[in-house]
């Protein structure tokens, strides 16, 4: 290509953000949206009012963007309107970025974020991870970019928002595209376009059209690039979609020079190069001045150097990487034709040494990984469904399946068997009536564990006590006595557990997340354990902030904590100590839990395979003993709740139990 050094994908692909409030509608009489304002008294009119006139404004007056959305920020904060305040600030972050201002644009998305979470919008929530993941792909992080734009596009699946879906598409594609996975990035295209040939006209369509030219472009497929340039070129055209027309110039400008039209090329550049200025949008000014420098580095070569040094001022400032490369490129080119190596030679190395960081980010693994897990997580959601089935219907199919293979085999030899074809259905049906009558006995059985078993085992504790009580009883008997209801305890217990355990299985665990305060529910538990730590002299400490909020079940909570408790005291040596502290992890904006104690510890081999499966039998420090079921339960109720649990150990130094539970504010 004539000038394909400078014209490379990073510098005409779009990344795009949805139209901050979803998808344009047509265009109002501006005043009356102005009016409107002094009387929309509802805040979901309110917002729709300013939605209209950030959006009208959009390609016309920047003054008027910022003005109207700090505006309707105001207002919804005095008015204690979260969704509107995040409405407004993810415009103001989205003006930012279109302007070149990354930081101001990363800080205000970062705000959008956590109003998005507050109200609990997912839908604006998505709209603002793709709008994170912009700011990175600019960067050059497109590990990072790649992480918000699938979390973007999990999101916008499970709402089902096509406008949205076809967003986050193309931008996921172009990401595959710079590291030239070109299998996946036409696959995500191709997605894209499917689903905007099937929706009434929008933005979203044009920037579909742009960036599947700009991809057949960089693969020399002229007449793909030609057609969809020309399509973004015609349908872009007016004040409504000032960015998008801007690059479908500059787009269709790269095609004319390319193939000898230099002329008309240059023409469009130059209508690009206005229009930028106008709007003040210095990327694609900075693209515009290289295409133009490029053409006038031979006859007028100072007035190219201008221009290129004109472009790396203004990438520079926006902090886009992937443009600054493009603009080295150029420098290196210029002076190379103007036979001046040393400053040839000095782009050269900026070049490379940009190139090789960005290689250094865009780690093609890393990307695939990322993907991979989102494809996992989808197919996962469908499996955990069909699992939860499987587990109620396990011995059905085993019947099922072995009389279908029965019946595969039997069907060659139906003509000469179909007696023991008859005799084979009757043995059907006594089958499935032998399985209800089973799936009957096992409700009873479980209903005699329930009840019949477990309520006279929970009263032996009491009856042991009353007979303790006795004065003449020998002091052996006592110890005896004692002993008796340490087992009958530890018996019930391991009831319960397996009780919860097998209901859990079979019909699911009953799961209503609240918002609390965990400090109450922490002391309460540690109330209850006094005794049996008292026992071992053990003193149970504890550290938890009085402003800390958890998004959970309360009564999984309660089992956790309590089940973690006690295992500390039943593994602790006597005269020991258990602390139990909890904290906001900044990081991550969950509340981690701990539960650390000084006891036996956990070997390196047990701790691989704690959390697995029901652990075999063990015995704490006084020979209490314990089988895993409780802490397995644990393991369940913290995942379903949106946490994780892991366990830091070393044997005869004690044990550290983690957990982690959503934040809330």
């Amino acid at each position: 290509m004539k000038s394909g050094f400078w014209f490379s994908f990073f510098t005409t692909a779009l990344f795009f953000m949805l139209p901050t409030f979803g998808v344009a509608q047509k265009r109002q009489n501006v005043s009356m949206l102005i009016n409107s304002l002094r009387n929309d008294a509802n805040d979901t009119a309110l917002l729709k009012s300013y939605k209209s006139i950030v959006d009208y404004y959009k390609d016309l007056d920047n003054d008027s963007v910022i003005y109207y959305a700090k505006q309707g920020l105001e207002v919804f904060e005095e008015r204690g309107f979260i969704k509107g305040q995040a409405k407004m600030t993810l415009a103001l972050a989205d003006f930012s970025d279109t302007h070149g201002n990354a930081t101001a644009a990363e800080e205000k998305v970062k705000k959008a974020i956590q109003l998005f979470i507050e109200c609990n919008d997912r839908g604006g929530y998505s709209d603002a991870m793709n709008l994170y993941g912009v700011l990175w792909g600019k960067r050059g992080d497109y590990t990072r970019a790649i992480s918000y734009f699938l979390e973007g596009l999990k999101i916008t699946d499970s709402l089902g928002d096509k406008h949205r879906v076809m967003t986050a598409l193309q931008n996921v594609a172009l990401i595959y595209d710079f590291n030239r996975d070109t299998v996946k990035a036409l696959e995500y295209y191709k997605r894209a376009d499917s689903i905007a040939s099937f929706m009434p006209f929008s933005e979203n369509a044009l920037v579909v059209y742009n960036n599947l030219g700009t991809y057949y472009l960089e693969r020399k497929d002229t007449l793909n690039a030609f057609r969809y340039f020309r399509k973004s070129l015609e349908k872009s055209s007016g004040n409504e979609f000032t960015v998008i027309h801007v690059v479908a110039l500059l787009n269709y400008a790269e095609v004319k020079t390319t193939y000898g039209a230099t002329a008309e090329g240059l023409a469009y550049m130059r209508e690009a190069l206005e229009l930028t200025r106008k709007h003040h949008l210095p990327e694609q000014e900075a693209v515009a001045l290289i295409g133009l420098a490029d053409n006038y580095i031979h006859k007028q070569p100072d007035t190219a150097l201008a221009y290129l040094n004109r472009a790396l001022s203004l990438v520079q400032h926006t902090g886009n990487k992937p443009k600054e490369l493009s603009v080295y490129t150029a420098l290196t080119k210029f002076y190379e034709f103007r036979k001046d190596y040393e400053h040839a030679n000095y782009y050269m190395h900026k070049q490379y040494n940009l190139s090789d960081s960005l290689n250094d980010v865009r780690k093609g693994k890393e990307i695939a990984h990322l993907s991979a897990v989102y494809e996992l997580e989808k197919s996962n959601e469908k499996v955990t469904a069909l699992e939860n089935l499987v587990t109620k219907i396990r011995t059905q199919k085993v019947v099922i399946i072995s009389i279908s293979l029965l019946m595969m085999v039997f069907v060659f030899i139906l003509l000469y068997y179909h007696r023991k074809t008859l005799q084979l259905n009757i043995k059907l049906a006594q089958g499935k009536d032998e399985l209800a009558a089973m799936n009957n006995m096992k409700d009873k059985l479980f209903s005699v564990l329930g009840h019949d078993l477990r309520g006279p085992i929970a009263n032996i504790p009491v009856i042991l006590d009353m007979i303790e009580e006795v004065p003449e009883l020998p002091e052996e008997y006592k110890n005896l006595l004692r002993s008796l209801k340490e087992h009958t305890i530890v018996t019930t217990e391991t009831l319960d557990n397996l009780l919860l355990l097998g209901k859990s299985v079979m019909n699911g665990v009953n799961y209503i997340p609240v918002n609390f305060n965990p400090k109450p529910n922490i002391l309460k538990n540690i109330d209850l354990l006094k005794f049996p730590a008292s026992k071992k002299n053990i003193e149970i400490k504890f550290t938890v902030p009085d402003d800390l909020g958890v998004h959970a079940d309360p009564g999984h909570f309660d089992f956790i904590m309590r089940n973690l408790i006690s295992n500390a005291i039943k593994f602790s040596f006597n005269d020991s100590k258990i602390e139990v502290t909890a904290k906001r992890n900044e990081e991550s904006g969950n509340i981690q839990f701990s539960v650390r104690d000084y006891g036996t510890g956990i070997s390196a081999t047990m701790q691989q395979n704690l959390f697995k499966s029901i652990v075999t039998s063990s015995y704490g420090t006084a020979h209490e003993k314990g089988n895993g079921i409780g802490l397995k339960l644990c393991e369940e109720f913290i995942r379903l709740n949106g946490g994780e649990i892991w366990v830091e150990s070393k044997e005869r130094a004690g044990s550290t139990f983690y957990f982690t539970l959503p934040y809330f504010d």
